[in-house]
């Protein structure tokens, strides 16, 4: 009997199995950052630049997760998905590749820190020497040579009176911000016991231009206690094509919180009770024409809790009840020009026929501003010059004097249409022997102390018996500044 026909087997295997799509994006998305790397690497090797693209160790990471699901896909398919080769291929460029990458990173960041750290130290050196009340003091303007735009750093020259008068006049609107910030006026009055310990990078960006861009943190510590510093960086070609640091200016200051000792209360107690004196006390009092004769001997007496401006008042009515209405107005001396001009005022100006000059006009403001004539008057920063910078006082100290610089503005003649008016200070000192042994118990204590918040300490402060030295002023007339910037800062 013959054998039967066999018919093939449909169970038999064809050999093929098609490949796992998560493998191929594995694979693909590995390779895809292996030639971005190379390509961009060379091109900025090339330019002479960092490569410093942080998203794209995005690509390296989601090819890992990709391999990984690959593998379970292939193993858990029996047979009926390949691409083990793909996967291992994905997992090795991007292992490697991405690591090899971001150390890359790390070793540009670290080097990118160490550059921006030390820079910040040369420049904190100049700061801690500066001289706030000395306008031709060098280690002030080698400070501010640290806040310039590189390009123009090396134009800033102080080696000779004409130097700085022609630095003066191109940066004068920067300097009057510069001279004024947080860091610097908190420098000033903390000589010998000031540093600025530099942070991390909380973010750095290569630009185009092969400028960098960075943000450091850092504290700044001295007596009145710690200060928390964020700085803007930029490091660029100078005039002479070497790569220099900015720290870029910010009109609202470096200080971003603060943590005070007592001793740094007793310093912002100083500084409140000075502008009080100044904005609260002594200019409104001005407008009252019959107190001329003796308003400013009577500022010129230290400030107890009564205010001054009161106590005029008071005297003037006691007057007016013995005298009648002319009580009111207090005859002037002889020589009461010749106080308010000379023993009640200094001009800016080394030159002795500008200074006269100077005097006269300021004069014709002082009487100003005790009549209705539109002549002038004298009033806080703000009020007559547009977006005034000059805000904040500057405090100096030493073991038995207080002196402070409290700005203020001076319309000059038949400016007030215009909004134009001048800078100036109301200049007050203090010699309270009582006063500078608390200064000096609470600094010597500040060592040992823990710094608190503001907020976490009384808002009573202390009464400081200010005395009104004089105003100064150059009398130019200030516009409207062009320089770009938020608001000015406040007292710190």
């Amino acid at each position: 009997m013959a054998d039967s026909p066999k018919l093939p087997s449909t169970s038999d295997s064809t050999g093929y199995a098609p490949y796992s799509v998560t493998a191929m994006l594995a694979a693909g998305l590995a390779g895809l950052f292996a030639v971005f790397l190379v390509i961009l690497g060379l091109i900025a090797f090339w330019n002479t630049q960092h490569f410093v693209q942080p998203l794209m160790l995005a690509m390296p990471m989601i090819a890992l997760v990709l391999s990984f699901a690959g593998r379970r896909q292939i193993k858990s398919s029996e047979g009926t998905r390949i691409g083990y080769p793909l996967c291992n291929f994905a997992w090795w460029v991007a292992m490697v590749g991405g690591m090899g990458y971001a150390a890359y990173l790390l070793g540009i960041g670290f080097a990118v820190r160490t550059d921006a750290a030390a820079a910040v130290k040369i420049w904190s050196e100049h700061v801690a020497k500066s001289n706030l009340t000395d306008a031709n003091d060098a280690e002030f303007y080698e400070a501010f040579r640290g806040v310039a735009p590189t390009g123009r750093q090396m134009s800033i020259s102080y080696k000779s009176p004409a130097a700085i008068a022609d630095t003066q006049k191109v940066w004068k609107e920067d300097l009057v911000i510069f001279r004024q910030i947080d860091v610097m006026r908190i420098a000033h009055r903390n000589k010998g016991a000031f540093e600025i310990v530099p942070g991390g990078l909380s973010q750095w960006v290569r630009e185009p231009s092969g400028a960098l861009n960075c943000t450091m943190n850092a504290v700044m510590k001295c007596p009145e206690g710690h200060f928390e510093l964020t700085l803007q960086m930029m490091q660029d070609k100078n005039s002479q094509q070497e790569m220099t640091w900015q720290i870029v200016l910010q009109p609202q200051g470096f200080v971003k919180s603060a943590k005070l000792t007592n001793y740094g209360f007793l310093i912002r107690d100083l500084e409140t009770a000075a502008a009080t004196y100044v904005y609260q006390d002594m200019l409104p009092v001005f407008s009252f024409g019959g107190q001329n004769a003796i308003v400013l001997p009577t500022f010129a007496g230290p400030m107890s809790k009564s205010p001054h401006a009161l106590s005029l008042i008071q005297k003037s009515f006691g007057r007016m009840a013995a005298i009648g209405g002319a009580g009111f107005v207090h005859p002037e001396p002889n020589d009461f020009s010749a106080q308010i001009a000379t023993q009640f005022f200094t001009p800016l100006d080394n030159s002795e026929a500008s200074a006269e000059k100077v005097r006269e006009l300021y004069l014709s403001i002082w009487r100003g501003t005790r009549s209705s004539s539109s002549l002038g008057r004298i009033s806080p920063p703000g009020t007559i010059i547009a977006e005034n910078r000059d805000t904040a006082p500057v405090l100096t100290l030493t073991d038995k004097l207080a002196t402070i610089k409290v700005p203020i503005e001076l319309q000059v003649p038949n400016g007030e249409s215009s909004q134009t008016g001048a800078r100036g200070a109301a200049i007050l000192v203090c010699d309270d022997p009582t006063l500078f042994q608390k200064l000096k118990d609470a600094r010597a204590a500040a060592a040992s102390e823990t710094p608190v918040e503001m907020q976490e300490r009384s808002s009573e402060f202390l009464t400081v018996p200010w005395k009104l030295s004089k105003f100064e002023s150059d009398m130019k007339p200030v516009k409207k500044p062009t320089a770009p910037g938020g608001g000015p800062p406040g007292p710190q």
